[in-house]
């Protein structure tokens, strides 16, 4: 999908176009276009449930292992995902926006769902930003 947006009287309207359909024609796409504002949010919720299951956490600690650097502890991967959460509402929306860009790889649309796929590297860095600020501030 690719945004787009429209303008109606003064008011600017985003949102999601498929490119099949932009390509091949609306009639034949099951999913033409969606609002952007809902997209973001399922995003955004499902981005958040995912960094709260341990698989994903058990995941970004092998990620952070394997990378022959200095191996981040596992309780510290578990305490800076399971901060975040409670933070999240306190950044600014361009902070959280680049949080997303960093986590997220890929989002794919069907007409009954929405799957969303995550960069192992970026759980990795988010871990590491999350280690450093702590660490400057205490």
């Amino acid at each position: 999908m690719t945004p787009s947006h429209t303008r109606k009287a003064d008011r600017l309207y985003r949102y999601y176009v498929a490119t099949d359909a932009i390509r091949q024609g609306y009639a034949d796409c099951p999913v033409r276009s969606v609002p952007a504002a809902e997209v973001e949010e399922a995003v955004v919720a499902q981005v958040r449930h995912l960094l709260r299951t341990p698989e994903i956490i058990a995941r970004t600690w092998a990620a952070a292992k394997s990378d022959g650097d200095e191996a981040i502890p596992e309780r510290d991967v578990v305490k800076a995902i399971t901060e975040l959460a409670p933070l999240w509402d306190e950044l600014f929306p361009a902070e959280q926006a680049r949080i997303l860009r960093l986590l997220v790889e890929r989002v794919d649309l069907a007409p009954d769902a929405m799957q969303v796929r995550l960069r192992a590297e970026g759980l990795q860095t988010l871990v590491e930003e999350l280690r450093s600020r702590k660490a400057k501030a205490a």
